[in-house]
């Protein structure tokens, strides 16, 4: 108890102190913080309504009842997200305890110093809300692989279904997990009577939580679907990325591809504008995205992926404080280059503040550092799991753990950003500090091998 309330105190001071130091009225204005805050105010005046089909309500309910609660200023709700945030911080120490059997305090400590966290915590944005019950949903993930308690089940499948109702990245993890869920049941010998039970209890929980929102868009929309962004996401983002770290051309390239496909598709089908159905244009630009990346071919689009998630691994999470980006520098997209290499090349050499490129320098590496102890660690836990050969629990918590990497490296793809990897950092955090502790146990035994007594729990 004294280990959390200390690392509760540490993060919350930090993030206090960042929200005073670098955060000013004009930094709300960056990225979507203007729409959510449009939701927000849009459900206080005119009660729970779904006011667009490209996000989901769950953040714009949370904002409207922390306004309703502490007023409208903006102080006030970065306040509360720094308190979230800062309880996100125990829970990933809580993570590592439960994973490694060791670690609260030093996981803990990272996770208050995680310069990604801090930034995004003092944003109005879905990341900071939708990490703290996507923690939880890893927390008690790994519970129930211990334990196989139904109790630790529902919760696990309820923090994962409310982190969806927040932030639509993870709809397709649910029934990913579930049927995962299910397998690995069956390769623990579990009941197929209580396997049943469970999965049905998985399912009603998703009904209910995301219920609403499906049924409101078959009532206005015709659809089933979950939000209408795919198509947007697809033809104005991931095809320019895609062509560009292909090495086919530069960005701006890919964007005048990607519009005149669309161009050229609306006039073979004798269309002025796209259909007023939101997801039916979206179903439209995902159609043209898709032929499109088609004809780039799997091997270019592993290619921009494998590059994507590299460069989001060791991308600077300072890159994305508001204070930094208002320095004077260029665009990271605008910059022209073929492939990755010349980009960063192009981009460097752009800009001219030395605080700026320090900044960056210094971000980068230390982002980099991390990236390879998490690396490290995640080999340390594939042979700490054969090693002490503690059954499925200890395989599983291995598999659902690169799972849930896999899955987040796949949505994203080669969409550049340091905020795209916050989802799994809790999870690198945990593979860094077993890398630490077993680093720490070679030198103390003069490179001896770790007996299975001193390994992990997995």
């Amino acid at each position: 108890m004294r280990n959390a309330a200390g690392i509760f105190c540490v993060a919350l001071l930090v993030r206090v102190a960042y929200i005073f130091l670098f955060v000013a009225p004009e930094h709300l204005g960056a990225e979507d913080q203007l729409l959510y805050l449009s939701m927000a105010q849009s459900i206080m005046t005119n009660g729970f309504t779904v006011t667009t089909t490209e996000r989901v309500s769950g953040y714009p309910l949370f904002l409207s009842s922390v306004f309703f609660l502490f007023g409208q200023g903006q102080y006030g709700l970065l306040g509360v997200q720094a308190v979230i945030d800062s309880a996100t911080c125990v829970c990933v120490g809580r993570l590592a305890h439960v994973a490694l059997g060791r670690g609260f305090l030093f996981a803990g400590l990272l996770a208050a110093a995680n310069l990604n966290m801090v930034i995004l915590s003092a944003m109005v944005l879905t990341d900071s809300l939708f990490l703290c019950l996507f923690t939880l949903f890893l927390l008690f993930l790994i519970r129930f692989l211990h334990g196989r308690k139904s109790s630790d089940y529902a919760w696990c499948l309820s923090f994962l279904v409310l982190a969806t109702a927040i932030r639509s990245a993870s709809y397709y993890l649910v029934p990913c997990i579930m049927l995962a869920l299910v397998f690995w049941s069956i390769l623990a010998r579990t009941t197929p009577k209580r396997i049943g039970f469970q999965f049905l209890a998985g399912v009603t929980i998703a009904v209910v939580i995301l219920g609403p929102q499906h049924l409101h868009n078959w009532q206005k929309h015709d659809t089933l679907s979950y939000v209408s962004q795919g198509g947007t996401h697809l033809l104005g983002w991931v095809v320019p990325a895609t062509y560009q770290y292909s090495g086919q051309g530069s960005y701006q390239q890919g964007q005048a591809l990607a519009h005149s496909r669309l161009e050229k598709a609306m006039a073979d089908d004798g269309l002025s504008v796209l259909p007023e159905n939101p997801f039916a244009a979206s179903r439209y630009r995902s159609e043209i995205a898709r032929q499109i990346l088609k004809d780039l071919g799997w091997v270019n689009m592993m290619k921009a992926w494998t590059i994507g998630a590299a460069v989001n691994f060791v991308t600077p999470s300072a890159a994305f404080a508001p204070a930094v980006r208002a320095m004077d520098h260029p665009s990271f997209y605008e910059t022209p280059g073929v492939g990755v290499l010349e980009k960063l090349w192009n981009y460097a050499n752009n800009s001219s503040g030395v605080l700026y490129l320090s900044i960056l320098v210094v971000g980068t590496l230390t982002s980099l550092v991390f990236f390879l102890a998490s690396l490290v660690g995640w080999w340390e836990t594939l042979r700490g799991s054969v090693a002490v050969r503690s059954g499925w629990a200890g395989y599983g918590i291995l598999i659902f753990f690169t799972l849930v990497i896999a899955y987040f490296v796949a949505v994203t793809g080669p969409i550049i950003g340091g905020k795209y990897r916050l989802p799994i950092e809790p999870i690198m955090t945990v593979f860094v500090v077993n890398a630490f502790y077993r680093y720490c146990r070679r030198i103390k035994s003069q490179g001896l091998l770790d007996t299975p007594e001193r390994g992990m729990r997995l």
